[in-house]
């Protein structure tokens, strides 16, 4: 993960190696990259995108720190990243039922 050929790697892991990671092709032009606090997301500036990647686990004693994370974290984190996101990476915090 660490060393792959033409790619640039940009870590958030925390100290027992977990968390997220985005690789950019070398020369891409990535402008700026972010890392969450939390070490559960990483977002990348290219061009008129955002990228992000995003480590959401299932803990379903933990709904109110999810819907913290949506609501309020995540948009302050990235609202002067560019308008055009496409967002990716482990969402199980989705198979709990909402209602």
């Amino acid at each position: 993960m660490y060393n792959i050929v033409g790619y640039t790697t940009h870590l958030n892991i925390d100290d027992i190696g977990q968390g997220t990671a985005i690789l950019a092709e070398e020369g891409i032009g990535i402008t700026r990259i972010t890392r969450l606090p939390s070490d559960r997301g990483t977002a990348a500036a290219y061009a008129s995108f955002c990228f992000v990647n995003l480590y959401v686990p299932c803990e379903t004693s933990q709904r109110q720190a999810h819907e913290h994370f949506f609501s309020v974290c995540l948009p302050y984190t990235l609202g002067s990243f560019p308008p055009n996101m496409i967002m990716g990476g482990d969402f199980q915090y989705f198979c709990v039922p909402l209602g």
